[in-house]
């Protein structure tokens, strides 16, 4: 008897489900996070020791200390510098420009004389 109640069950709430457009539905079973939930109290109650303990805050002077003294070794500045064939490209054109404007000047050298 509890296998037919079952099965009109399951065969009502399919109606529903049709009637509102919904036409399978998938069942969604929920990761087990207990052992990481407990790796994460443990932790926390371990920042928690330190922090009473005031070991925490020397760890994080100490921490703070090394990073001021690691700063002076990183340059903080960015430069900008040309690649090998950028120079001579630059004096390509330069010598361009150089070579028409003395052709400029030499034709009105011409035309005035």
């Amino acid at each position: 008897m509890d296998g037919k109640k079952n099965e009109i069950n399951q065969l009502h709430l399919k109606q529903k489900l049709h009637h509102y457009g919904i036409t399978g539905y998938s069942i969604f079973k929920m990761p087990d996070y207990h052992q990481q939930l407990r790796d994460l109290k443990l932790d926390v109650e371990a920042i928690r020791y330190h922090m009473i303990n005031g070991e925490l805050s020397k760890r994080l002077d100490e921490l703070n200390l090394t990073v001021s003294h690691l700063q002076s070794f990183i340059q903080k500045g960015h430069y900008h510098h040309f690649g090998k064939l950028t120079g001579k490209l630059i004096l390509f054109f330069f010598v361009l420009l150089c070579a028409l404007s003395f052709t400029i000047w030499l034709a009105y050298y011409f035309y005035k004389h």
